[in-house]
């Protein structure tokens, strides 16, 4: 009973708070998984603040479903990158399949390379072969992180043609970062020698990517590749226990390893 209570405030809050009483409340809402509040998040798609237009667009990913999708695309064309940021995020967390062309033309126009990254990312959420020819030309973008997303989701995609073109990007691509995402996605398209030569960059990865490389490597672990990554990961450890004295180069690996094992005793 209190937190019906709770959510009838936080609904009225939203309708009669001030600017940042609103995003407070918004954000309270979306942490209650409150789907009630859904027709009052609606209500302020076009309100004039853009912190609140972009919580609502964060919220309906969260909290909607896709009869919200139509909703959210007029949030494309916002004036704010943040706002667009958040709709295109939700949009793909929703898999509103109606929303591929709008997010594609985000994904090769948008100036802000971070509202072009998620864009990225939710083609490959939404999992339609439809976004393909835009996440190829996306391994382009001038931001590596872009590119970076993009070769993610055409892994994900599953469309074992695009190897050859992942494979041309690989030999030409100057950022680590982006090779990492390439070799993950090859391998998730079948190339297996792509997970060696992933768990070989973190021979001399820096901090932040070794991070990226592990998170990837949990990521891909199976059955079948277990033991080949439990051993390696055990000999990394030994030769290479941190690139910087105050942080270990390895925050997870010990669970990841007993990940490994379990999954080499249920082969």
């Amino acid at each position: 009973m209190k937190e019906e209570i709770n959510v009838e405030d936080l609904i009225v809050q939203c309708r009669e708070g001030s600017d940042e009483q609103k995003c407070s409340a918004i954000v309270e809402l979306e942490e209650m998984g409150a789907k009630e509040a859904v027709p009052v998040l609606l209500e302020l798609l076009d309100f004039p603040d853009e912190g609140v237009r972009a919580n609502v667009a964060s919220a309906l990913g969260k909290l909607g479903n896709k009869n919200v999708g139509k909703k959210l695309l007029t949030l494309l064309d916002d004036s704010d990158s943040l706002v667009r940021t958040e709709a295109v995020e939700s949009l793909g967390l929703l898999r509103y399949v109606e929303a591929i062309p709008a997010i594609s033309s985000l994904l090769e126009t948008d100036e802000d390379p971070l509202v072009r990254l998620s864009a990225a990312e939710a083609l490959g959420a939404i999992a339609d072969v439809k976004a393909l020819p835009s996440l190829l030309k996306a391994l382009n973008d001038q931001d590596e992180g872009v590119r970076a997303y993009a070769a993610d989701s055409i892994g994900s995609l599953g469309v074992v043609e695009a190897n050859s073109i992942l494979c041309q990007k690989l030999a030409s691509e100057p950022s680590l970062l982006t090779k990492t995402f390439i070799l993950a996605a090859l391998y998730r398209l079948g190339h297996k020698e792509s997970l060696f030569s992933l768990v070989k960059l973190l021979e001399t990865a820096d901090y932040n990517l070794a991070v990226t490389i592990l998170n990837l490597t949990n990521e891909l672990a199976n059955h079948q590749n277990s033991t080949y990554l439990r051993e390696k990961l055990q000999e990394l450890t030994k030769s290479r226990p941190s690139l910087d004295p105050n942080q270990p180069l390895y925050p997870n690996v010990s669970s990841l390893i007993k990940r490994l094992e379990s999954l080499e005793l249920t082969v």
